[in-house]
């Protein structure tokens, strides 16, 4: 297993688009802004429900590619998602930073996953800064130090990741469902003592 400093794995490493005012949304936008809001599935992928501006003066090193990966680094869930290309064109909020992994050192899967894993979410804990709001600056980003194993097993992590979240969020559907089903057949035995 190699261990590679933070700038060696990747390519770049930016601040999202910060906006002056609120994002005002337009029926005719032809850029998808991506915000904290439009995280779904724990944190984990980008929900379909975004928000479109007109893009002609958003400079293009802003664009998202597919494969970025979006870090969020402002408030409590520090936490990277892989940005699968959904929007033909898109950018993401100065919430995140964007990261673009260099391929041919690391997955962007695996890197997500690393920054997402135990030992990487302590070293945020452990060096945010802020008062009201914390949250991760890119010199704590930076620093931090990425093992990164052949990519056979980067690839088998990453799946095993994804199967392992994939469980969790069906396990919390089935119980949702569950407690609904047990709401209504009590509400129906209620109903029956009328």
């Amino acid at each position: 297993m190699n261990r590679f400093k933070f700038n060696e794995a990747v390519i770049s490493l930016g601040a999202g688009y910060s906006f002056r005012t609120k994002v005002e949304a337009v029926p005719d936008g032809d850029l998808a802004v991506i915000q904290m809001r439009d995280l779904t599935d724990e944190y984990s992928r980008v929900g379909e429900s975004v928000d479109f501006i007109i893009g002609e003066d958003i400079h293009p090193k802003y664009l998202l590619e597919k494969g970025d990966i979006l870090f969020l680094a402002k408030g409590v869930n520090n936490v990277a998602l892989v940005y699968e290309g959904l929007f033909e064109r898109a950018i993401a909020s100065s919430t995140f930073f964007v990261i673009r992994p260099n391929t041919e050192v690391v997955t962007s899967a695996y890197l997500a996953w690393y920054l997402n894993s135990g030992e990487a979410q302590k070293h945020f804990l452990e060096n945010r800064v802020g008062t009201s709001t914390q949250n991760v600056n890119r010199a704590t980003l930076e620093s931090i130090e990425i093992k990164v194993p052949e990519r056979k097993l980067q690839e088998d992590i990453s799946k095993l990741s994804f199967l392992s979240l994939r469980e969790y969020l069906l396990v919390n559907e089935i119980n949702e469902r569950r407690k609904t089903l047990m709401s209504y057949q009590i509400l129906k035995i209620l109903e029956n003592y009328d």
